[in-house]
């Protein structure tokens, strides 16, 4: 029994010295958020028979390109940070946060026919094939006798009435708003001379709030705009580091950047979101 009471208190004990180590601190952050989505562009190509008895085709090139042009957000963060020192230089950090963020970005979906040229095909059991590419080509119906990869009736193109110069545009806005409570845990290294000292961090973030809407610009000929019906992953991780400067006993100030590894949404839509911000930390009353 003795034992154990000598065991209770040397826990209190190491638990009391372990507070007074302690720090805290409450923080604001105000950053710019900025967000990229790659670009892409596909390359399909038809044919359109000219004489049967010879298997003469006119080839083309369907091009569909999709460019993401995003726009500079602003975004508040707000929260505690406690800090505990394991050496003269380095502490451990954890902290929970209160973050909004923001997207804005618009998709330009550009379609258009290139490239004719006049070719021979090869008749086959099934279709036809290309003997430069060795690939197998279906009837697919349409404005006159067209041809495609495969036997996918999407790619019926009367609506471009062979103008083969002319290009289709359709431009989706979307706005991707959300909350999340984060928990940051990390490191703070600071040389014993300087006011300077140097943080990196890893969060995962609960996303507690969101919503995914947008505008399209309509085109009669274009159907298939995409990317509005969508929704935020509900947990995200992020990394970050950051900058801090000690003004004085009561406040430091710092710079600090974030950069969101997993998918902010949850269909296949990748999205490479950042934020880069400034910030203020009070250091609240410590236990004595």
């Amino acid at each position: 029994m003795r034992k154990i009471i000598l065991i209770l208190l040397a826990m209190a004990c190491i638990k009391g010295q372990a507070q007074k180590k302690l720090t805290w601190q409450a923080v604001l952050e105000i950053n710019g958020q900025h967000s990229a989505s790659p670009n892409i562009k596909t390359i399909t190509p038809f044919y359109r028979i000219v004489d049967s008895a010879s298997n003469s085709f006119k080839k083309f090139n369907y091009v569909s390109g999709e460019e993401t042009q995003t726009k500079i957000k602003t975004g508040v963060s707000s929260g505690i940070y406690c800090s505990y020192p394991i050496s003269k230089n380095l502490s451990l950090n954890a902290g929970i946060l209160v973050s909004s963020y923001a997207i804005e970005r618009t998709k330009k979906y550009t379609h258009s026919i290139t490239d004719s040229a006049l070719i021979s095909l090869q008749r086959t059991a099934f279709g036809w094939t290309d003997p430069a590419t060795e690939i197998n080509y279906y009837h697919n119906s349409g404005n006159g006798y067209f041809l495609v990869a495969g036997n996918n009736s999407g790619y019926s193109l009367a609506g471009f009435r062979f103008n083969y110069s002319r290009s289709r545009r359709i431009n989706p806005s979307e706005k991707i708003n959300f909350i999340a409570i984060e928990t940051p845990v990390g490191t703070t290294y600071k040389p014993l001379t300087s006011k300077f000292s140097f943080t990196a961090e890893v969060s995962p973030s609960l996303v507690i709030t969101s919503s995914v809407s947008g505008t399209v610009q309509s085109d009669p000929e274009i159907s298939y705009v995409g990317g509005i019906d969508n929704s935020v992953s509900s947990i995200l991780w992020r990394l970050g580091g950051g900058i801090n400067y000690q003004i004085n006993n009561k406040l430091t100030t710092g710079v600090n950047y974030k950069y969101f590894i997993n998918d902010i949404l949850e269909e296949n839509d990748p999205i490479t979101f950042s934020t880069l911000g400034i910030y203020l930390r009070f250091a609240l009353p410590g236990k004595k």
